[in-house]
C-alpha cells in the first residue's frame, strides 16, 4: 500500500511540475507588442481552441506567440486567466493599443510573465492551421520544450559591446 501511495505522489508531483507548451497566434504581432508592456493578451471563449485553452491552461505553462506565417516571435510564462470586465476592471482595446483589422473582442485576458523577444532566432513553427491557440505537439517544426530550456539557460547572458 505504501509503495502505491509513493508512486501516486511521484506521478502527481511530476504532472504538476511539467508545464504544457501552448502556441498562440497573434496576427501580424503589432497589437501583441503594443500590449506587451502590460503583459496581457486575450482569449475568446466563443472559439473552440480558446475554450480548450481556457479550460486547461495553468500557472507556469509556457506560451509561444506565433505571427501569421508561422514565425515564433516571443515566449512567456503563463500567470493567470481573468474574465474581461469592461470598462470596470479591464483595459479597453484602445488602452491596450489594439487597433486595425486585427482588433478583436475577447472575453478573457491572458496574463503572463518573463516575456522573451525571440524574433531574431527566426523560428518557424510550420503550423498552417488557423487555430488561434493549441497545445504544442510534434507537428511543430521547432522543439519548443528544448528551445525554451536553452533560452532560460542563456537568458542571463548580455552583450556588453
Amino acid at each position: 500500500m505504501i509503495f502505491v501511495y509513493k508512486k501516486l505522489v511521484s506521478f502527481l508531483s511530476f504532472k504538476m511540475i511539467v508545464p504544457i507548451h501552448w502556441l498562440i497566434r497573434i496576427g501580424d504581432g503589432a497589437n501583441f507588442w503594443r500590449s506587451s508592456i502590460y503583459k496581457i493578451w486575450s482569449a475568446n471563449s466563443h472559439f473552440t481552441s480558446d475554450k480548450s485553452f481556457i479550460k486547461h491552461v495553468k500557472q507556469g505553462d509556457i506560451l509561444w506567440f506565433v505571427k501569421t506565417g508561422g514565425t515564433i516571435v516571443a515566449v512567456a510564462t503563463f500567470r493567470k486567466l481573468q474574465e474581461r470586465l469592461l470598462p470596470l476592471l479591464s483595459m479597453t482595446n484602445e488602452e491596450l493599443g489594439w487597433y486595425g483589422d486585427n482588433t478583436h473582442i475577447s472575453d478573457y485576458e491572458i496574463y503572463y510573465d518573463n516575456l522573451f523577444d525571440i524574433m531574431s532566432l527566426g523560428l518557424k513553427s510550420g503550423i498552417k492551421g488557423a487555430c488561434p491557440k493549441r497545445k504544442y505537439n510534434t507537428k511543430c517544426q521547432v522543439n519548443c520544450p528544448e528551445v525554451y530550456q536553452q533560452i532560460i539557460r542563456f537568458a542571463g547572458i548580455h552583450r556588453i559591446v
